[in-house]
């Protein structure tokens, strides 16, 4: 004997299907594709679909076929949201990792307002900066105070990147002798580089050293 359809049911599976496949599903593809368009269509399709498969499944005649599908429809769900999970994770780290990198872009143009203005590199970097933005540039983005060096018309900083540890034992020297990037160190060149050290100096932005 068959199951009774009701538009409830109908209703209550297709939540369940869009919150347990869906949902991750169209997460997933705006995290790592975010900026297509076509992408984003699969997506809303992904909180479509499921809904209506799992409903198929639950009023099915057989029940070993509804439990056989509803192990495989859990097993699905698990696996994305522990995917989803990971990614959200990597994004995290990844906007701390962009965010000490405009800092500091934002630090060296203090640094080049001050010594403009006074013919050389302050001894300090707080001396460079504003007032009111002393506490928050203070610290990367991980939460590490940033090591700084000057002599006259030369500097280095660093960050020492996700586990607070430096990597290399004489910055002063490593700004002489590191090759420093040819484009934005923002970019794909330093992607999951997070224990890393991130260094810019007068001279230029330089590889990340260490980890």
């Amino acid at each position: 004997m068959g199951t009774t359809v009701t538009w409830w049911k109908l209703g209550l599976v297709f939540v369940l299907g869009v919150l347990t496949i869906g949902l991750p599903g169209a997460v997933l593809i705006d995290l790592r594709f975010g900026q297509s368009v076509f992408l984003h269509w699969v997506a809303g399709a992904l909180l479509i679909i499921p809904g209506f498969t799992l409903g198929e499944v639950l009023f099915a005649n057989s029940r070993r076929a509804r439990r056989v599908v509803a192990v495989a429809h859990v097993s699905i769900a698990a696996a994305l949201w522990v995917i989803v999970g990971v990614n959200v994770y990597l994004f995290l780290l990844r906007g701390r990792q962009v965010r000490t990198y405009a800092d500091m872009r934002t630090i060296v143009n203090y640094l080049d307002q001050y010594s403009g203005s006074h013919g050389r590199f302050p001894t300090q970097l707080s001396l460079a900066l504003p007032s009111d933005l002393r506490s928050y540039f203070g610290a990367d983005a991980w939460g590490h105070p940033y090591f700084y060096e000057a002599h006259t018309d030369s500097f280095v900083l660093v960050s020492f990147g996700r586990d607070g540890k430096p990597d290399v034992t004489d910055y002063w020297s490593y700004r002489q002798t590191a090759p420093t990037y040819r484009q934005d160190p923002t970019s794909a060149n330093v992607a999951c580089l997070y224990d890393a050290d991130q260094i810019v100096s007068d001279r230029g932005w330089h590889q990340a050293a260490g980890k």
